[in-house]
């Protein structure tokens, strides 16, 4: 019993947490900023997946919020209309678009 209400007082204090979504020790808050600055931009939001793909490639130039942004937004109004899916640096960009 005793190791149970342990495990309970730390499983609650974890859930507290900042959790960390992989790539780069990259916060939910950041994956949030990107879709916000994408949203606001270009009215187009990215998948969290795909916000951690373009950090894993490591590129120094993509690792801040706006300039993941600007990237994707670039790749989705550059390739409209093209027969190439927009994509950052060879990371196909996928979401939606909202009003």
């Amino acid at each position: 019993m005793r190791n149970f209400a342990y495990l309970f007082t730390v499983s609650v204090f974890l859930m507290g947490c900042d959790v960390d979504l992989g790539a780069e020790g990259a916060s939910k808050q950041f994956f949030q900023e990107v879709q916000e600055a994408t949203s606001s931009a270009c009215s187009f939001v990215p998948k969290v997946g795909v916000i951690s793909e373009i950090l894993g490639l490591g590129i120094p130039e993509l690792t801040a919020a706006s300039a993941i942004a600007t990237a994707v937004c670039e790749a989705i109004t550059t390739n409209a209309g093209a027969e190439a899916l927009p994509n950052v640096e060879g990371v196909l960009i996928e979401g939606y678009f909202v009003n």
